[in-house]
């Protein structure tokens, strides 16, 4: 995060070097945000998903409206890794997070294309659902897959707890019937000197 805001104020140095206006108050926009989500980050577990989460849908503001247009392999590149960013985001978090995330990241991107496209086609966002389904798909079934793998977890501690108090109950009954084994062997043993007398 740290990084992050290190990198922007070196951007919003450069911008007011170059005299570029229209990318100072985004940029500071996005200093303050992150800014605010350091201080808010007081390592407590429940505010790190709402931090990434925001973190996330920030940055993806930022990206779609606010930073300046480049060349367009420049901005393919950009946004290819910025969509891997949101992808490594979205499976990182919990599923509501995620579902929330990605909701949220398909209407901004679709209020993007609209704002920028002269005519939308109806195949594009179609298809745009279609992944947008299969990625909350797949989350699921992870998450599932990561609930199931710590219950099994969970019963197989119990099963080593289960063996282990079995084990020692075990080696108590052995020493018990040790114990009276001699015990029944001394009484004999008494028995047979009170008969000898």
């Amino acid at each position: 995060m740290s990084f992050f805001i290190v990198f922007q104020s070196i951007k919003l140095a450069i911008a007011l070097i170059l005299q570029n206006y229209s990318v100072v108050y985004p940029i500071i926009g996005m200093v303050g945000s992150s800014a605010v989500t350091k201080l808010f980050n007081i390592k407590k577990e429940y505010h790190q998903p709402a931090l990434i989460m925001f973190i996330n849908i920030s940055y993806t503001i930022y990206i779609l409206f606010f930073d300046p247009h480049s060349y367009v392999p420049t901005m393919y590149f950009r946004g290819a890794h910025q969509m891997m960013i949101n992808v490594i985001n979205i499976i990182g978090s919990e599923f509501i997070d995620s579902t929330l995330s990605l909701i949220v990241l398909y209407f901004l991107r679709l209020l993007h294309l609209i704002q920028n496209s002269e005519s939308v086609e109806f195949t594009s966002i179609l298809l745009a659902i279609g992944s947008n389904l299969s990625l909350l798909l797949i989350v699921y079934l992870y998450h599932k897959a990561i609930r199931s793998q710590f219950l099994l977890t969970q019963v197989d501690q119990r099963w080593k707890k289960v063996q282990s108090r079995f084990q020692m109950i075990q080696n108590l009954y052995q020493q018990i019937v040790k114990l009276k084994n001699f015990n029944t062997k001394m009484s004999h043993q008494h028995f047979h000197k009170q008969f000898i007398k």
